[in-house]
């Protein structure tokens, strides 16, 4: 989801019509929203009965926290910079945790072990 994400906002850097920002920002949102839905399923499955609430908002916060700084980030970007600078940096952001998290994920169907 976040290389789709990256995709979508890289796209709507080389292609500034409105029609192609607007067309990426959906797929964007789409990538993101999913992406939510799918992280609160794996947390509410793999959190007891009492710490659910407590995951769930925490990787709520953790969502929207994350969504505000990639605005911020493009924003910022986008008034000293220009739109193309501002869509590419911020693509960069979940190309990068994508392609991180691709690298950390397990092969096997055992639990990870904590080290000491």
């Amino acid at each position: 989801m976040s290389l789709l994400l990256a995709a979508a906002l890289g796209y709507a850097a080389t292609d500034l019509r409105p029609w192609a920002v607007a067309t990426a920002s959906t797929a964007a949102f789409t990538a993101s929203a999913v992406a939510q839905i799918l992280l609160t399923a794996q947390t509410t499955t793999h959190a007891t009965a009492d710490a659910c609430g407590g995951a769930t908002g925490l990787l709520t916060l953790t969502i929207f926290f994350g969504g505000g700084c990639g605005a911020a980030l493009c924003v910022a970007l986008w008034q000293t910079c220009g739109p193309t600078a501002a869509l590419t940096a911020t693509a960069m952001v979940p190309a990068v945790g994508g392609a991180s998290a691709w690298r950390r994920r397990t092969t096997t169907d055992e639990p990870r072990v904590a080290r000491p």
